[in-house]
C-alpha cells in the first residue's frame, strides 16, 4: 500500500461467501466517485485520487497452489480491475474476519485508516464509507 501514498484508497475484502457484495461495493463506489467528478469514467486506475481495491483472502491456499490460482485469476480478471491477493490473510487478522460478509477498509492521502465497516453496500454502512470519501477529497 506504500506505493498507493498520496491517493484515497478502499480495500474491499472478504471470503467466498462475500463475493457477491464485494463486487456490489465495487461497482457502487465506482458509479458514485464517476458520477461526483471525482474521476472520469476512462481516466486509468493508476490516475485516479481513489483507487478501489478488491482483496482476496487466499490464506487457505497451500503454497504449492497459489501459482496456479494467480494465472487462473488472472485470466479471468479484467484490465481494469484491481484484485490483491492477500494469501496470509493480513487484512482479516488487522481488521477482522468478518465471515461471509464484505468488509471495507477506508485509508486517506497519508494511509492511515479513516473507516473499517463491514455489510453489505447499503444503509447506514454505505453511507459511512460514501461520507468518508467525500469528506476526505
Amino acid at each position: 500500500l506504500q506505493s498507493l501514498r498520496g491517493r484515497i484508497v478502499v480495500v474491499v475484502y472478504g471470503d467466498r461467501g462475500a463475493i457477491d457484495d464485494s463486487v456490489a461495493w465495487g461497482k457502487k463506489l465506482h458509479e458514485n466517485l464517476r458520477d461526483a467528478g471525482v474521476y472520469a469514467a476512462d481516466m486509468p486506475e493508476h490516475e485516479r485520487a481513489v483507487r478501489i481495491i478488491a482483496l482476496a483472502q487466499m490464506g487457505r491456499v497451500p503454497a504449492a497452489f497459489r501459482a496456479l490460482v494467480r494465472s487462473a485469476l488472472r485470466g479471468q480478471t479484467p484490465a481494469d480491475f484491481s484484485l490483491w491477493l492477500d494469501w496470509e490473510d493480513r487484512f482479516s487478522s488487522i481488521y477482522g474476519p468478518h465471515t461471509s460478509v464484505s468488509t471495507v477498509v477506508v485509508a486517506d492521502r497519508e494511509g492511515a485508516v479513516r473507516l473499517v465497516t463491514s455489510g453489505p453496500p447499503v444503509g447506514p454502512a454505505w453511507d459511512t464509507v460514501i461520507g468518508v470519501l467525500h469528506a476526505l477529497r
